[in-house]
């Protein structure tokens, strides 16, 4: 059985409307049908004294029915519920007198269909329910024979059985009317709603016909209204358009698809002195002739046309789309030559169909004017750059050749016997000539990369060699100002790379240079790590070099990289200086794939920031300190008052695999030591407050006689502290700032000879060979054109004990031996004007046997032929860069024997 949907508003309505007549037409039709049947129970009253209850309560069955049927304003609800209940008490009525042998039954049957028509279906389930109820409680109770005394006038002609099968049956027949029913109003509402709806679409529709018509109506009004605004606007826009093309700043020509002139704007009229009435409505190519005197095709035509004939007439145009540039030369525009830049455009319709042309013309004659101008004078300012880089270079030539002759005289009055007063007359000659080299090297680099001809070179390096030789040439400047000077590398920092180790050198040596020079106490730091750079086959090394000098103002921090430029000019008068280093190193650092840039604070020091780009490789890779299998576990003592170098030597001890401890107070130390606190080797700086290194190990080494120990220890000195009585308590002295490499060497031999008796070294004095010059002593040019380079060689020199002079090229090294004999000559290769391989060459075919020095090559070119091609131009022997002490010792003992 289906359950009846929820019927719509308007459904209901209809309903309720159907049922009022329904309930209407069945109380008055049962009120005329029950008057005769009401009057015959009062009649037989009179004859029969028992039939009066029934008959009273007929007669108000009667006037209930006739009530309901005459008062309609009755909620219709309430009124069928009544019928319901006086059609229940004529059956209980019924039941009374004739028990099921009467028409009981008919009256239970009859309600639940009067609850579905006169009320709602479930009206009609609860008046089935309660027909049921009546018919089994007044069956029970009459086959009980409780009533047949009181009102039942006949007896009860059934037995039991046939009041239940009687019961079965009108309880089926009154599930069966329920579902007939129920299918009944479910088709009934179907109908109701369908005729309903079909009721509301004709109505919408009849509605949405004439909405349609008005706006019809409305939109044949609005579209006459907007077909004269629209016609109005057309004309209004041809107007300001013909207006904004007569006011174009170019002079602007428009056709239409037939090639009629439509406009011709004011700037037309100026540069062509054709007037526009003259011109529009023209054809077949007339608006050519004031440019060019004859009926052609321009590019307005040629944008639609191409024709390959008539563009070459111009010497420049380009085709970009439904667009044409070109500039053409007119011989006779207004009686006078001119050049005219032009720009065409084809114009479509809306369907994308040719519609016509424009065009606009500028006059640029001037333009080229001052084009051709500016290129002479470019021409002009190149060839005044090669002037000024050939007067550099022969300036170079020139000044260098008397220079490296004073400095070489200085050499040579340096070897003869002097008074105090002399030798330091010959230091200072010695030192100017070396510093206006210096200067002369600056500017130099400074041409060669303003020219873009500066060229870097690509070779593998070993980055912490370039690091320490850099430091090494500011250490003893540094250590004379009482500076402490340090390098902090990061592990993930390649030890190898491929690049220009020489400029790479020159802009630390730059930097430190400057830092040392404007810093007057605390310290310097170089930090070094790895920018990262995914998916890049290049690795960004960052380089900081922090330092505590005067600081830089903010304001003047922008002026730091411009050429001969300082902060102030009291700067320069106080620390001297051409301005040309910072810039020099920045462009290097560009040059090298990085930048450069600045933090600094007045007053509060400052940190110069660059960063290079370079491939790695591990073509150096056997060069690396060896595996530190011998310090793994050793607890080493570090006793440094400057927090930097603490976590320097710290970090350093710690990749080592040791354990290392660090005080910055020489009396927490001395106490720790004094508590038992053992270590395998101590590191002790010189200087430190409240008790010097020296004084310290002596009261450490009077704690351990004590205790029947020997901790070795390495001592910590600057430079200009070398020469300590130490008493014998130091196995190793290390000259700040320490070398990776020798520091790892110094504690391996300090801690191989803990169990034996110390015995005093100093790493520095196994490295550099000063007593070599006494054994060997000789005459040494170094020809190197890169001042870093001179700067370095000239230092490693110094610490074997050579005074060497410095030739910049292979002429300067000829002009050089024509003054002077010297016994060995290091030749760089590459060099200006005239390079290593050819003086090499000039010098065996030129100077007597007597005057041949020993010649080694002394260049960063270490591929396989190169020391053949150096052999073979006359070389005695070959050493590669970056230089190695070692090999340098090498070459001059091989000299004497």
């Amino acid at each position: 059985m289906h359950t009846l949907p929820k019927p719509t508003s308007e459904t209901s309505k209809r309903l309720t409307e159907w049922r009022i007549k329904a309930l209407d037409v069945f109380l008055t039709t049962a009120a005329f049908i029950s008057f005769p049947a009401a009057l015959i129970p009062i009649a037989g009253a009179f004859i029969n004294p028992k039939e009066i209850p029934g008959a009273i309560a007929i007669f108000f069955v009667f006037i209930t029915l006739l009530s309901l049927a005459i008062f309609k304003k009755i909620d219709p609800i309430a009124r069928g519920w009544a019928l319901i209940l006086l059609g229940y008490s004529a059956a209980i009525l019924d039941f009374t007198r004739t028990s099921l042998a009467g028409d009981a039954t008919i009256y239970l049957l009859a309600m639940p269909l009067l609850g579905f028509i006169l009320i709602s279906p479930r009206s009609g389930y609860i008046a089935g329910g309660i027909s049921l109820v009546l018919y089994w409680t007044a069956a029970f109770i009459t086959d009980l024979g409780l009533l047949d005394s009181i009102l039942i006038n006949t007896d009860n002609p059934f037995a039991m059985r046939w009041w239940i099968d009687a019961g079965l049956v009108f309880v089926l027949v009154v599930i069966t009317l329920l579902i007939l029913f129920h299918q009944f109003f479910l088709l009934l509402q179907k109908t109701i709603e369908s005729e309903t709806l079909s009721a509301q679409k004709l109505f919408e529709a009849n509605e949405q016909l004439a909405s349609a018509n008005r706006q019809l109506a409305d939109a044949n009004d609005q579209l006459e209204i907007k077909f004269e605004q629209r016609t109005e606007k057309l004309k209004e826009s041809e107007r300001k358009l013909a207006d904004i093309i007569n006011f174009l700043p170019d002079a602007t020509v428009v056709i239409d698809d037939e090639g009629r002139v439509v406009a011709w704007n004011r700037v037309m009229e100026e540069i062509t002195g054709v007037k526009a009435v003259n011109m529009v409505g023209k054809a077949n190519y007339e608006y050519a002739t004031p440019f060019y005197g004859e009926r052609r095709p321009t590019l307005i035509d040629l944008v639609s046309r191409p024709n390959e004939e008539f563009e070459k007439r111009y010497s420049f145009i380009k085709r970009d789309g439904l667009t044409m540039i070109g500039e053409a030369y007119v011989p006779n525009l207004k009686d006078r030559p001119a050049y005219l830049f032009s720009t065409a455009s084809a114009l479509q319709d809306p369907k994308g169909n040719y519609a016509g042309a424009i065009e606009t013309v500028r006059d640029i004659t001037d333009r080229k004017q001052v084009e051709e101008d500016l290129r002479k004078a470019r021409d002009a300012a190149n060839t005044a750059n090669e002037a000024k880089s050939t007067f550099l270079a022969s300036m170079s030539h020139e000044i260098r050749t008397p220079m490296n002759g004073i400095i070489g005289m200085t050499g040579l009055l340096f070897d003869t016997p002097l008074n105090p007063e002399q030798r330091e007359f010959a230091e200072t000659i010695r030192n100017s000539g070396d510093s206006l080299l210096m200067i002369i090297n600056d500017i130099l680099d400074f041409s060669k990369i303003e020219a873009g001809r500066m060229d870097l070179e690509n070779h593998p390096f070993d980055l912490r060699d370039c690091l320490e030789s850099a430091v090494d040439l500011l250490a003893l400047r540094a250590s004379e100002k009482g500076l402490e000077l340090g390098v902090l590398i990061d592990p993930k920092v390649p030890e190898a790379l491929m690049g220009d180790v020489t400029r790479l050198r020159q802009v630390l040596v730059n930097l430190l240079s400057n830092a040392v020079k404007f810093t007057e106490k605390g310290e310097i730091l170089i930090n070094v790590n790895v920018d990262s750079q995914p998916e890049s086959p290049l690795t960004s090394v960052h380089f900081s070099i922090v330092d505590t000098g005067i600081g830089i103002p903010a304001s003047r921090i922008s002026r730091l990289f411009q050429s001969f430029s300082q902060v102030d000019s009291s700067t320069t008068r106080k620390y001297g200086g051409t301005g040309l280093g910072l810039a020099i190193s920045k462009r290097l650092a560009e040059l090298m794939g990085g930048t450069m840039w600045a933090e600094s604070e007045d007053g509060k020091g400052s940190v110069f920031h660059f960063t290079i780009q370079a491939k790695q490789t591990t073509i150096l890779q056997s060069k690396k300190t060896p595996s530190p299998i011998q310090l793994q576990g050793k607890r080493i003592m570090i006793v440094d008052d400057n927090e930097t170098n603490c976590r320097i030597l710290k970090l350093q001890a710690e990749n080592w695999g040791m354990s290392p401890t660090v005080y910055t107070n020489p009396l927490e130390a001395l106490k720790a030591v004094t508590n038992g606190e053992k270590f395998d080797v101590s590191v002790l700086d010189m200087h430190m407050p409240h008790m010097d290194g020296v004084s310290l190990a002596k009261e450490m080494r009077q704690v351990e006689n004590k205790n029947r120990t020997t901790t070795p220890m390495v001592m910590l000195t600057s430079l200009a502290s070398r020469d300590i009585n130490d008493a014998g308590y130091f196995a190793v002295f290390l000259t700040k700032p320490v070398k990776q490499s020798v520091l790892y060497n110094a504690l391996v031999d300090a801690l191989s000879t803990s169990e034996n008796k110390i015995t005093r070294t100093s790493t520095s004095e196994q490295v550099f060979d000063s007593a070599l010059s006494s054994r060997f002593p000789l005459r040494i040019l170094i020809a190197e054109d890169n001042a870093v380079n001179q700067k370095l060689a000239l230092r490693i020199f110094e610490r074997l004990g050579y005074r060497a002079d410095i030739a910049g090229n292979g002429l300067e090294v000829l002009d050089a031996l024509e003054r002077q004999p010297y016994d060995l000559i290091f030749m760089d290769v590459q060099m200006p004007e005239m390079d290593g391989l050819d003086a090499t060459r000039n010098i065996r075919r030129d100077f007597s046997a007597e005057q041949q020095p020993r010649i080694v090559a002394m260049t960063a070119n270490a591929m396989q032929g190169d020391r053949e091609e150096c052999i073979n131009a006359g070389m005695d022997d070959y050493i590669s860069k970056p230089i190695q002490v070692k090999e340098i010792q090498r070459v001059i003992e091989n000299k004497k024997k």
